[in-house]
């Protein structure tokens, strides 16, 4: 058989696969019902209902300001609820204020910049489809359409709203999100923006004039010609910092961290690249020449500046190259270390029992590391490796300390991290002085009902877990409901179970253990009517389940957490495929192997 085509869903992590919330499967590919906007071009001043400050001209629905409050766009499309739909719509000549819509409720997608947007939404009633622009909104709406999607394979994503999350990429390198704080810098002409918050910062641009920085931090940047672009990190205390442009620039950008990135063009808003708040992570780590999804909990990073070690507490005066080499991330960030007996210090107020610190090295010698009175020894190589310390002690004020061990030391610094669990994750950027936390990661809701046999198939993945940590880890086939599923889960206690459950009865119901929970295991469930098997790595784990019955009602969803939500899964994922007729052995052993 051809695995891929036999498929209903096939999900396969790669550098294309995911962005604007989604993680998008190669199968099914989606389908749409007709459309459910009338005039949704606006190429005629009808059918739509206009609130203050909005009237259509010119091709377009435009909102000019004169609003005192939220103002509403609408007209009744007769959608229904509790049904999935996709909207999709431009704003252009954006000025100011911000724009969100409904599918009669709830309201969702708040939005404040030009450009092309889709959103994925099941509204919980049916009705009208509105636009609501609050008071400051000035831009014009184009080209707005809402159609139900009646199959789809995507899962949404989303976490949190920042840019803290990285991954590691095709190149080997920590690839981050990244932010122009400047606006409206393809046409910068005289302006100045205001700093407000503290932290390390990076400014860069290309041309002959200057950028002048006053307040919380002081010094001029000159640029020296048209192609030569110019750069310089400044630390900014709490203190506005006012940065004012003057003369003949192009491409002004100001970032957090020690070195100019490439790029990024901004608007009203300010310019977004990398890993967005809501962009799924595939992960090349450990080399790997295919992608996984990177999918981990919460975590926050203690360290204030994880990579301007100069701001950390130096004791007997070691000395600090800042900018001296090319980190992990691919740019001269890094930070030279040479030292005897001096050190670094960075004071994490308290430390508890099962915490972590992680630090990207390279260089030559044996460095003395604590956390608190726990005492590490690691011997630096000339390649860049990530080294993680453990802590077992409780101590109400602790600190983490880089420092020599009696002999000459002489390396280079990146990306520290400490966090308070039992492993480290994927490291989180912090320019901010405090504390920084990436939220949680949050993949779900392919398919439909359509997509899923009810009678019988097949659930196959290609998984990580991300560590032993005694939680519980899901993929789930089901509805929402407590009754019917089907899910695949790294138990608490670090065991595998495999359950299928129709009409709150279970029709298979198996544990067993995992060579190696964090290795990648090739695992298959296949069910059908007085047949149920599980397939692990081409060998079938226990004896096929020869009673049982089928599905009660229809499936819809396939999520990386429980079957009622909650127990988010927790690790990599390379591939995960179902499939709509129940398999042969032959077939699963091909298949797991």
């Amino acid at each position: 058989m051809s695995f891929f085509d036999d498929a209903s869903l096939v999900f396969l992590p790669s550098g294309q696969a995911g962005k604007d919330g989604k993680a998008y499967s190669m199968k099914p590919v989606p389908e749409y019902g007709s459309e459910l906007v009338t005039n949704g071009g606006f190429a005629t001043d009808s059918d739509w209902t206009k609130g203050t400050g909005w009237t259509i001209s010119g091709g377009t629905a435009n909102c000019d300001g004169t609003q005192s409050g939220n103002t509403l766009l609408y007209q009744n499309i007769g959608h229904s609820s509790n049904t999935l739909y996709r909207l999709e719509f431009t704003i252009s000549n954006y000025v100011s204020g911000t724009i969100d819509f409904a599918l009669d409720s709830p309201f969702f997608g708040a939005t404040n910049t030009n450009g092309t947007f889709v959103f994925d939404i099941t509204p919980s009633s049916g009705g009208n489809f509105i636009v609501r622009a609050d008071e400051n909104f000035v831009a014009s709406l184009d080209d707005i359409s809402v159609k139900e999607i009646t199959t789809s394979g995507d899962f949404t994503f989303s976490r949190g709203s920042n840019l803290t999350a990285t991954r590691v990429d095709s190149n080997g390198l920590i690839a981050k999100g990244r932010e122009n704080l400047f606006l409206n810098s393809d046409t910068p002409a005289t302006q100045s923006i205001n700093i407000t918050n503290g932290g390390v910062y990076v400014l860069s641009f290309l041309g002959t004039g200057s950028i002048v920085a006053s307040g919380g931090a002081s010094f001029t940047l000159n640029g020296t010609g048209e192609f030569d672009r110019v750069e310089n990190y400044f630390v900014a205390s709490s203190t506005s910092v006012t940065l004012t442009i003057s003369g003949t620039i192009t491409e002004p950008q100001l970032e957090l961290g020690l070195a100019a990135t490439e790029y990024i063009e901004s608007g009203a808003s300010t310019g977004l690249a990398g890993i967005l708040e809501d962009s799924p992570r595939f992960d090349y780590s450990g080399g790997a020449s295919c992608p996984s999804l990177l999918l981990e909990p919460s975590r926050t990073n203690e360290i204030g500046q994880s990579e301007y070690f100069d701001s950390w507490t130096k004791i007997s005066e070691p000395t600090i190259t800042n900018n001296y080499g090319t980190s992990p991330e691919g740019v001269q960030n890094s930070t030279r270390f040479e030292t005897t007996s001096g050190r670094l210090l960075y004071d994490v107020s308290t430390i508890n029992a099962d915490e972590t610190f992680s630090i990207y090295m390279r260089g030559s010698g044996t460095l003395r590391m604590n956390i608190g009175s726990d005492n590490f020894y690691p011997s630096v190589t000339s390649d860049w490796v990530r080294y993680e310390f453990k802590t077992t002690q409780v101590g109400s004020v602790g600190n983490v300390q880089i420092r020599g061990n009696g002999s000459a030391v002489d390396v280079q610094l990146y990306g520290a991290q400490y966090e308070r669990n039992t492993y480290a994750t994927s490291y989180i950027p912090n320019h901010s002085g405090g504390s920084v936390t990436r939220e949680a990661d949050v993949c779900e809701g392919a398919g439909t009902s359509s997509t899923f046999n009810d009678a019988e198939g097949v659930l196959y993945a290609e998984i990580a877990a991300l560590a032993d940590d005694g939680t519980n880890k899901y993929i789930s086939i089901n509805n929402g409901g407590t009754d019917d599923y089907l899910f695949l889960r790294y138990r608490s206690d670090n065991r595998f179970q495999v359950r299928y459950r129709s009409n709150n009865t279970d029709s298979l119901n198996e544990t067993f253990d995992l060579s190696n929970n964090l290795d990648f295991n090739k695992i298959a469930v296949s069910y059908k009517r007085n047949e149920f098997k599980i397939f692990v790595n081409g060998s079938q784990i226990g004896s096929t389940d020869t009673s049982g019955t089928i599905f009660n009602v229809s499936v819809d969803n396939l999520d990386f957490e429980s079957f009622n939500g909650g127990s988010n899964f927790y690790g990599k994922v390379k591939q995960v495929i179902v499939f709509n007729t129940a398999l042969s052995d032959a077939e699963l052993t091909a298949l797991t192997s």
